[in-house]
């Protein structure tokens, strides 16, 4: 190799290709639906609660910092894409609250966008009894009330780590945990969620 072809080698590698990773590639959706996926299920403002600890957390990630009206807007686009399942229940003052679980596609996009591909999917989300998914959404919101904290240094819900080490020992499946730094004391808050309205034409009340 010429020294002319060796410098001009060295030109074609440093120099950008439109195949290069920059920083304006855009990934807020992917970081979107793993907020969706992280919970199991989720609200619009479960979401945002969701993606406001991270951002808190990890301030260099292209994590979006949605207004209300912003994220339904976007769940509800992804949700229209088949990256997301949506369904509605009704509260008994009439209010529609809109749940959100990840589907395989909507997975697959920000596993391989976040480049998580370690992840596993969970395929009974999409199937869980509605008092299943009732308490994932309690969990969930109990969890980022006490991620707010500043001295929360750990948390995570479902058994998926939101930001901090994971337990040392973790045999059982825990809907959600936190830990608190109390003046120096590290205190462990495991969130086990009770619901007394049950579906007595699957469980009885002395079951429950």
């Amino acid at each position: 190799m010429t020294k002319e072809d060796s410098k001009l080698l060295q030109e074609y590698l440093s120099s950008d290709s439109k195949f290069t990773f920059y920083l304006g590639l855009d990934t807020y959706d992917a970081f979107t639906l793993y907020a969706v996926y992280s919970m199991g299920h989720a609200t619009s403002a479960l979401v945002r609660g969701w993606l406001n600890v991270q951002k808190r957390h990890f301030p260099n990630k292209a994590i979006p910092i949605f207004t209300p009206a912003q994220a339904k807007e976007r769940l509800e686009k992804l949700a229209s894409k088949g990256l997301l399942y949506c369904c509605d229940y009704v509260t008994r003052d009439k209010t529609v609250i809109l749940l959100y679980t990840c589907t395989k596609y909507g997975y697959t996009y920000f596993k391989n966008t976040l480049d998580i591909s370690y992840i596993p999917f969970d395929e009974n989300l999409i199937y869980h009894a509605e008092v299943e998914s009732f308490k994932r959404l309690s969990a969930a919101s109990i969890v980022l009330g006490l991620a707010k904290y500043k001295n929360s240094i750990a948390a995570a819900i479902g058994g998926k780590v939101l930001y901090g080490k994971n337990l040392k020992q973790r045999s059982l499946f825990t809907y959600g945990w936190a830990i608190i730094d109390q003046n120096g004391v590290k205190k462990l808050y495991i969130v086990e969620p009770i619901n007394f309205s049950i579906n007595e034409s699957v469980i009885s009340q002395t079951e429950s």
